[in-house]
């Protein structure tokens, strides 16, 4: 499901018409691995993408740990911000 600009919204899978699984199901894609998500995620997406709930959501924005940016009255979180967190968890959990 896309909007009319071509982006993705909440509930469309995570592979797009950009996207392609491979035969071993690995996702080879003409465009960047994000190219398919907006700029700035809203709180929906992001608590889909993460599998995570709205209290956890809160609670990683207070502590700083998922960056997240105000426009006018709606919080944002920059995609490159979701991507970062998720490699720091990798990291933490590599290193444990």
């Amino acid at each position: 499901m896309s909007n009319a600009r071509g982006l993705s919204t909440v509930g469309e899978p995570l592979t797009s018409r950009h996207t392609r699984l491979s035969p071993v199901g690995e996702p080879t894609s003409t465009a960047s691995p994000c190219a398919c998500f907006p700029l700035l995620l809203k709180e929906e997406q992001v608590l889909e993408l993460l599998q995570i709930g709205r209290s956890v959501y809160f609670q990683l924005i207070k502590s700083g740990e998922l960056e997240s940016v105000l426009i006018g009255r709606s919080r944002r979180v920059p995609r490159d911000s979701l991507l970062t967190y998720v490699q720091e968890l990798r990291a933490t959990a590599s290193a444990a």
